[in-house]
């Protein structure tokens, strides 16, 4: 089964797609080194690519873009789904300048979800966002500001 996880940021911050590989690559998640398939433009503002640590498990699929209609859409469907209690978290969500999006199997190994994680913190600090997984919104720190109820 195919899983997302969206890292909502407001800050309009470079993020390269250069930053972002290293981090993987240094962070020491998997027993041999991911092979990174995709975009070779390493400063493009917007880019995407493939974490391919296991042949047998679909690739965790990576992509960082400015927000448009599809994030905006992706926002409005969330809210409409589980309405907040705290308006402030509604607007900040509204205040999105920025979207990571991360795309994977279900059956993703312990380690690739740790890596996952990482990522998600790690873009979260750097670029002011927060995290939109299918149980609820987290902060900069994975704690949650926001569990979906049902």
């Amino acid at each position: 089964m195919a899983m997302w996880i969206h890292v909502f940021c407001r800050a309009s911050d470079a993020l390269s797609l250069g930053e972002v590989v290293d981090f993987i690559q240094d962070g020491v998640f998997f027993d041999d080194a991911p092979v990174i398939r995709g975009d070779p433009d390493r400063a493009a503002p917007s880019w995407g690519f493939d974490v391919i640590y296991d042949p047998k498990i679909r690739p965790v699929q990576i992509s960082l873009g400015q927000a448009d209609e599809t994030t905006s859409a992706t926002i409005e469907e969330l809210l409409e789904e589980h309405p907040p209690a705290d308006p402030a978290l509604v607007e900040r969500l509204r205040q999105t300048r920025q979207e990571l999006v991360l795309h994977f199997s279900s059956d993703i190994s312990e380690d690739c979800w740790a890596m996952l994680d990482c990522l998600e913190a790690f873009v979260a600090r750097k670029l002011d966002g927060v995290v939109y997984a299918t149980e609820g919104i987290y902060d900069q720190e994975l704690q949650p500001l926001w569990r979906f109820q049902g």
